[in-house]
């Protein structure tokens, strides 16, 4: 086939392009490449250094620090969005016109924000709203997930500085941004959450343990961690029954079985129980276990130990406080209908003798049960403040003689004998009478019911500075010297030969009686066995 020919017309009309010329193309696409290929790996090396960041400022100097690269600027910032405007905070350069606690509005950033595009300003006018002396500005808007964050600002001196090149370029920088800086906000919140979680949990005094889906240990506050003896090492990640069993080894509870119970709980469907355990050191903790929910579906649970020692301790004492209550009213109600009862065999006969016995009898055991109730009511009064002191002038030698008499009949019938002693400088005391001789004869009837047969219980008053001393001394078990402060308290009894005695409410009636008239009260122990209790109280002018 012929060669095809070109004819020297057609090639005079086509234009010639000189080699220099072409050499030149080549080597401005060739910078352009270069240049935007640098641009890129420089966006690639911001990714990777604001990704080692999960603190928020770090976060921002690193992407300031490394945008260099990718954008040329002399001051660059980011403005926070708020709800009627934005903050504006520095981040390269200086502005002396910035204040980092006002909020600002309009501008150049106002139009990105309420626009949410790019803005590229080249020639400055005071409506944009740029830092002094600047003249270009591209300002690019910070979004995640659709919901604007702010936008990163860059400012240079020179108009016309920045192109539609670093338009299009600067959005992959504030889209990476954008994201890390979402999750950095999301775990600085998280942070805050846990932390906030931790407080609470180190401030409740109740033990707490979490307890994940796979009965695995995730969370235990200090009071659990001291509850169980452990480290929190030790707890962390452990299945609740290593928990349990080395517990149960250490006889750390008094009824195994108790913790049975709390494992009995989890493995219901529900993860719910309650209930109460003993530990050996006589310590009662109330336990309670709920599930946790997340989404709709069980994910583990949460188990709380409350110490309840005091209120079972109460309650313990309550119960026997009733016991004996119910003891000591139901023995003069006896003798109450027991005295009846002879009464009407008496006047059946026509025995008046036996009839004056018998009432004498009823009479006693009416005023003793009433004696009672009138401890119950007046220690009600006293501990609300609610009863008031008769004050008067009371002759000291007629108080001591008075309530001695009260008991000396009881003391006879003993063998024992009351003696009393009081000061000859000393006449007059200013007291509530019935209050002061039911302490005396409250600290009187202890000592004769302690006193071993054939003593002497010695009642003195003794002039001490400006006050007046009781005492009432005995010769009885005495009282231990751990017990001296606590026999004072409601319902408090020693254990063994003076156990059950009495409703345990007598020494608190005189303690708090003595207190109102401001004075004190107390108990030393005798060299070679017994007791001797003591109250003070003001003298009153002779």
């Amino acid at each position: 086939m012929p060669r095809r020919s070109t004819s020297p017309a057609s090639q005079a009309n086509e234009p010639v392009v000189q080699p220099e010329q072409l050499v030149s193309q080549v080597r401005l696409l060739l910078a352009e490449a270069q240049a935007l290929s640098s641009r890129l790996a420089a966006l690639n090396e911001i990714a990777i250094g604001i990704q080692e960041h999960l603190d928020t400022e770090q976060l921002l100097q690193t992407l300031a620090r490394h945008a260099r690269w990718v954008i040329d600027f002399q001051i660059c910032s980011i403005a926070w969005v708020l709800p009627h405007g934005y903050r504006i905070q520095i981040l390269r350069g200086t502005d002396p016109q910035h204040d980092a606690a006002r909020s600002y509005a309009g501008g150049a950033i106002g139009r990105a924000l309420g626009g949410q595009h790019a803005q590229l300003v080249n020639q400055a006018t005071p409506a944009d709203i740029l830092p002094p002396g600047m003249q270009s500005a591209l300002i690019i808007p910070l979004k995640s997930g659709g919901r604007p964050l702010g936008t990163l600002n860059f400012y240079h001196t020179n108009p016309d500085h920045y192109t539609l090149d670093d338009i299009r370029i600067a959005p992959a920088l504030t889209t990476q941004a954008a994201a890390v800086l979402q999750n950095v906000q999301l775990f600085a919140e998280i942070a805050q959450a846990r932390d906030e979680l931790h407080t609470v949990l180190e401030s409740i005094g109740d033990a707490v343990l979490v307890i994940d889906r796979s009965g695995n240990l995730r969370l235990a506050n200090s009071a659990a961690v001291r509850l169980f003896a452990l480290d929190t090492a030790e707890l962390i990640g452990r299945p609740l029954v290593d928990l349990v069993l080395p517990a149960t080894r250490r006889n750390l509870f008094v009824n195994p079985d108790d913790l049975g119970a709390i494992m009995a709980a989890w493995e219901r469907d529900d993860h719910q129980g309650s209930g109460t355990v003993q530990f050996s050191d006589n310590r009662y903790f109330e336990w309670a276990i709920a599930p946790l929910q997340a989404i709709g579906k069980l994910d583990g649970a949460v188990i709380t130990l409350r110490d309840v020692s005091d209120r079972v301790l109460l309650e313990n004492l309550r119960d026997d406080m009733i016991q004996m209550l119910v003891h000591d009213l139901r023995t003069p109600l006896t003798s109450m209908i027991m005295s009846l009862d002879m009464l009407d065999f008496a006047q059946s006969r026509g025995d008046r003798e036996l009839s004056e016995q018998t009432m004498k009898m009823a009479r006693g055991a009416s005023y003793r049960l009433l004696d009672q109730i009138n401890l119950l009511l007046d220690l009600r009064k006293l501990e609300a403040g609610q009863l008031t002191l008769d004050l008067r002038p009371l002759p000291l030698p007629d108080l001591l003689n008075a309530a001695a008499d009260t008991v000396r009949l009881i003391a006879r019938g003993n063998n024992q004998t009351i003696s009393v002693s009081h000061p000859s400088d000393v006449a007059l005391i200013a007291a509530d009478q019935a209050l002061i001789r039911r302490v005396i004869e409250n600290l009187l009837g202890n000592a004769v019911k302690f006193a071993p047969n054939g003593t002497i219980i010695e009642l003195t008053a003794a002039r001490v500075g400006d006050m007046i001393e009781f005492t009432v001394t005995d010769r009885g078990p005495g009282i231990p010297e751990e017990m001296r402060t606590q026999i004072f308290e409601k319902y408090v009894q020693i254990d063994g030969a003076m156990r059950r005695k009495g409703t345990g409410l007598g020494l608190t009636f005189c303690k708090l009686v003595v207190e109102q008239h401001g004075g004190t009260i107390g108990v030393d122990a005798l060299i070679g066995g017994g007791s001797r209790f003591w109250f003070r109280l003001p003298l009153t002018a002779d």
